[in-house]
């Protein structure tokens, strides 16, 4: 009886709660919508502006002179209105602000265009239900937008046309065709805004030196995409539950990507866009962490790539990456690498992945050094790849071979890896069925170290060509007492038959 009076009690109280948060989030909302409704019924309403040449400022009485010192002042004003564009403004010299103004219309919100540079400001605006743009720029550079909201429009939040140098600072572009798109408008400053609900997030075409910086674009189609941009900086950006990618650049030369996040359905992807650097970035999506395809000399250092369905990394069809302290976790592939050439992999960490940690497919002259592959189901994989370098990584308790290379594989270069506790059970560590691939220093005559090696004969590699490590190491990939002994055994073994051969030689003298 009294558990059932405490269930009750129990019951009624989680009820209660959930009431009382419905109810909070209810006067939340409708308080929100209240301040809103305030802030609009204050405004003055006006009709439609319209200015295209510089004396008709002095048309409508607004405060100030024009100059950048005294700009001319819009402001407080409900622009509602069936016409086609609620501000239009073309063709002037004088400096002016458009301020905390409301604006709802059926074409543009604000459409600015061929003023002269560094004349505008645009700040503290709400503008919705356009279906052309919220906020148009058309040859107008130098503008500052800010804190502006465009939203529920049709077509496009916010849209710079052949306008350079603009910054965007904590706008809010949300529920649109595009949330901000920039085409052909160089040296932009995107800071701190937020595209939610859009297909697209932000756009930019044919515009270089951009910088995107501590934007959210979260819950859209696509997030942020760079077509044909170069040199664009884009630092710790927030791109998360996007139906398809976070960040994606096409044709777009030099970018620096640094300190992203990306959990959507693809991570960050580059196509035809060389010299990129990607640091410090996290990406876990449903697919692929970082995808390069036709993207040569990339750097990616110190990303982290993990719990993606397909791929961590993924090069593909580029040469000359070059791949540093990255973490690729718990996904299908740690690192896949296909026709690619000239890459080197340094200090990675591979482990957990459902198949291989690292493998290359039809890729060559490959530098693998210091990584580690743990618990994987491979560690290492090479099929129809060629003239690579494996040495100093670290292979430890892979399900099945910490190195498998496949009958195309040829002339590949192993030594100096340690190989623990792989293909339990099995007869080797590794796996060789390819062309002329050697498992230790020709030079130096220093092999792999292996803990289940038996410290009397070179180390067995599985495959039907009977490859071996001939000069087996110890754990510190030196070379063991074993063959130390053996080595001044040999010599002194030598030395006695020569001095053995003198002696016989001088007897018969």
């Amino acid at each position: 009886m009294i558990k059932k009076i405490i269930s009750g009690i129990f019951v009624v109280g989680i009820i209660f709660f959930a009431f009382t948060i419905t109810i909070s989030l209810i006067y939340s909302i409708d308080d929100e919508t209240r301040i809103k409704e305030l802030t609009i019924s204050a405004l003055t309403i006006h009709g439609p502006i319209e200015i295209i040449n510089d004396d008709n400022f002095t048309d409508y009485s607004f405060l100030g002179l024009g100059t950048e010192e005294e700009p001319y002042i819009i402001e407080n004003y409900n622009i509602t209105t069936t016409s086609e564009r609620s501000i239009y403004i073309n063709g002037t010299t004088k400096h002016f602000v458009i301020n905390n103004c409301y604006l709802e219309g059926s074409g543009y919100g604000i459409y600015i265009s061929h003023i002269a540079e560094g004349t505008t400001s645009i700040i503290n605006n709400i503008v919705r239900s356009n279906k052309g743009y919220g906020i148009h720029l058309s040859y107008s550079s130098g503008a500052i937008l800010t804190n502006n909201t465009c939203s529920d429009d049709q077509n496009n939040g916010i849209k710079l046309e052949s306008s350079s140098g603009v910054t965007l600072t904590d706008n809010n572009c949300s529920d649109n065709l595009c949330g901000i798109i920039l085409d052909s408008s160089s040296g932009a400053v995107l800071t701190n805004n937020t595209c939610f609900g859009n297909v697209y997030a932000i756009e930019l075409y044919s515009s270089s030196d951009a910088i995107l910086t501590d934007n959210n674009c979260s819950n859209n189609w696509y997030s942020i995409l760079l077509d044909n941009c170069s040199s664009a900086t884009l630092t710790d950006n927030t791109c998360n539950n996007n139906q398809d990618y976070g960040i994606r650049l096409e044709n777009s030369s030099g970018a620096t990507l640094m300190n992203n996040t990306c959990n959507s359905l693809n991570g960050i992807q580059l196509f035809y866009s060389s010299g990129a650097t990607l640091t410090g970035n996290t990406c876990s999506n449903k697919w692929y962490g970082i995808k390069l395809f036709y993207s040569s000399d990339a750097t990616l250092t110190d990303n982290t790539c993990s719990n993606n369905l397909i791929h961590g990394i993924r090069l593909h069809s580029s040469s000359g990456a070059t791949l540093m302290n990255n973490t690729c976790n718990y996904n299908g592939y740690g690192f896949r690498i296909i026709s690619f050439s000239d890459a080197t992999l340094t200090n990675n960490t591979c482990s957990y992945n459902d198949e291989y940690g690292i493998e290359l497919v039809s890729s060559s002259n490959t530098i693998l050094t210091k990584n580690t592959l743990k618990n994987n189901k491979l560690g290492i994989g090479s099929e129809k790849s060629n003239s690579s370098l494996f040495t100093y990584n670290l292979l430890q308790e892979n399900n099945e071979y910490g190195i498998f290379l496949d009958s195309n594989s040829a002339n590949n270069i192993i030594h100096h890896n340690i190989f623990i506790d792989n293909n339990l059970g099995g007869t080797s560590q590794a796996y060789d069925a390819g062309i002329n691939n050697t498992w230790y220093d020709s030079t130096i005559q220093e092999g792999n170290n292996w803990n289940d090696w038996d410290s009397k004969k070179p180390y067995p590699i599985d495959g039907d060509v009977e490859s071996k490590d001939l000069y087996p190491l110890n754990e510190n990939l030196e070379r063991t007492k074993y063959e130390l002994i053996m080595f001044v055994s040999s010599i002194a073994l030598v030395v006695i038959l020569c001095k053995h051969y003198r002696k016989k030689k001088n007897s018969h003298l």
